[in-house]
């Protein structure tokens, strides 16, 4: 990766419509919000002395949240519904939370480099949704389970142990 140079004169830095969002196969315009964190949970392990002897690896916990406009969140939902239905026996209307996908973010600027982030094994497992007043747009809001967080090809933790 190139250095940063501050000021950046003439170019640009990432922003919401730099993202480009691959949802199942599906590259998406309709994303209104994308976010996601991992976290890596250790402990230390006391003995008698007031430092700690070591650590422990910890337990790895991505996590995130997709907040689709309200026409995409039914497409996504109508295509896990098709994929329970091969996958799991379901009858086209069900089983759209018990299917897993990816979620490819590809974040491009003039003047910046190409990075990919890449959500692997993502399910949805909240549905938060409805209207109100006023001149927005219907979204609906989706909590996502996550195996794995790619940042632009780099894991936080090892894939598998060896």
């Amino acid at each position: 990766m190139p250095a940063i140079t501050n000021p950046l004169i003439n170019g640009r830095r990432y922003d919401h419509s730099s993202l480009e969002t691959d949802l199942a196969g599906d590259i998406t315009l309709g994303v209104k919000s994308l976010t996601y964190d991992e976290e890596l949970s250790g402990a230390h392990i006391w003995g008698t002395h007031a430092s700690p002897l070591a650590t422990t690896r910890g337990q790895y916990k991505p996590a995130g949240s997709l907040e689709l406009y309200r026409l995409e969140g039914q497409s996504l939902v109508d295509k896990l519904c098709l994929k329970a239905q091969s996958d799991l026996g379901g009858d086209g209307t069900d089983g759209w939370g018990e299917i897993a996908f990816d979620i490819t973010c590809t974040y491009a600027e003039v003047g910046q480099p190409t990075v990919t982030d890449k959500l692997v094994g993502c399910r949805l497992m909240k549905r938060s949704g409805g209207s109100g007043g006023g001149t927005d747009a219907l979204t609906e809001k989706y909590d996502l389970l996550i195996m794995r967080v790619e940042s632009d090809g780099k894991n936080m933790v090892l894939k598998a142990l060896k």
